[in-house]
């Protein structure tokens, strides 16, 4: 018999604007809210990766807020992407103390897509630093991942909030989803073609994301839509917002957590 339902956490792509997943994930903390399980995609496979290796939210949060963009991105003069991503996952190697899946301190999975058959992949073995570099290829933006043996692009093409994950392939009794993705609310007009491509995956996240979303418990959407999505200069901001947004949910998380627990016990489970 358990003592208590187990909760998890999904968190959602959404590229720069994914670092208000790091203030819902203090205020989680400081709140006692348990986090038994957590899935990402994208950026929020980033967090997610730092977060189930026993990582440091706030020194995260410092230290993304002191990278240089200019060293940080290494552009590419390949056809398959503008970035080539080395020196982020160089970044998350780091930050994920180049652990393997098996090493985590809390199960973790990762969603990616496989841009042959259009399959999500679900990662949950083999060096995490390699999942979340492949979960992080924004097609246009960074180059295509090759790893397990498949070409692997942006999680959030099939699964922008893996909440379903969470509960299916985790098997959390609880589960919290953080979408910091566009939900629906008119855009600004582009000002680049940059902005083109990342406001048109918005849409396209908003469509898969509204139909997947029935997964989780509740969803925290931080109010982040006004940050530009490949801009590191706004950390404070981002992290700021996203302790805001779960704040303002945690008295409705709370009473999720005791509902469900009272029927769990009730059931004798």
């Amino acid at each position: 018999m358990k003592d208590r339902c187990s909760v998890g956490v999904a968190l959602s792509g959404g590229s720069s604007r994914g670092l208000a997943h790091i203030g819902v994930l203090e205020v989680l903390g400081e709140a006692g809210v348990p986090v038994d399980m957590i899935a990402g995609t994208s950026m929020g496979a980033v967090v997610a990766g730092v977060y189930a290796t026993g990582g440091d939210m706030a020194f995260s949060a410092k230290l993304a807020a002191q990278i240089d963009e200019k060293a940080f991105f290494d552009f590419s003069l390949r056809r398959y992407g503008l970035l080539k991503g080395g020196r982020f996952q160089s970044v998350i190697c780091t930050l994920t103390k180049d652990r393997d899946f098996s090493q985590t301190d809390i199960p973790l999975a990762v969603v990616a897509c496989d841009l042959t058959t259009g399959e999500r992949v679900v990662l949950r073995e083999g060096k995490i630093h390699e999942a979340i570099r492949a979960s992080i290829s924004l097609p246009m933006i960074f180059a295509p991942h090759q790893y397990m043996g498949r070409i692997l692009v942006d999680g959030g093409l099939v699964d922008r909030m893996p909440a379903g994950v969470v509960r299916e392939e985790l098997g959390a009794d609880i589960v919290i989803g953080v979408d910091v993705g566009h939900r629906g609310q008119p855009l600004s007009e582009p000002e680049s073609r940059r902005d083109v491509v990342f406001k048109t995956f918005d849409i396209m996240g908003w469509e898969i994301a509204k139909r997947q979303q029935h997964h989780a418990d509740i969803v925290i959407a931080p109010d982040v839509k006004h940050i530009p999505s490949l801009n590191l200069s706004r950390v404070e901001e981002c992290v700021a917002l996203g302790r805001k947004a779960a704040l303002e949910a945690l008295p409705r998380i709370k009473e999720i957590m005791v509902e469900k627990n009272d029927k769990a016990g009730a059931a004798g489970l």
